[in-house]
């Protein structure tokens, strides 16, 4: 089980690395991300407790879609179906998640 220092680390180092303008050409810092999805691949389950995390977290629309078409379009690819309850709970606790998810179903 992830603790919740790792569960705000991972969520805050994500959302802080992508919510930089995107037309700005600089390195970008890639560890949450690897992080996360490591997770998504590894500890759905853990996962989960970074997209609610992340979803708490005021974010700018880049940051939104990014995180939706992103680690929860790759979630929701592998593990969808498995954790379609829990999921859902996040969502009717959270109405960003909640459009996360709807972002992330888009086209699939």
């Amino acid at each position: 089980m992830i603790s919740g220092e790792d569960v705000e680390d991972i969520a805050q180092g994500w959302v802080d690395e992508f919510s930089v303008d995107p037309y700005v050409l600089r390195a970008r810092g890639m560890d949450s991300w690897f992080r996360l999805d490591d997770l998504i691949h590894n500890q759905p389950q853990d996962a989960l407790l970074v997209f609610e995390r992340v979803a708490e977290i005021e974010l700018i629309n880049w940051t939104l879609e990014g995180f939706a078409i992103g680690p929860v379009r790759a979630f929701l690819m592998l593990h969808g179906e498995r954790f379609d309850k829990e999921l859902s709970a996040i969502r009717s606790r959270n109405n960003a998640f909640d459009e996360m998810h709807q972002l992330a179903t888009d086209g699939l």
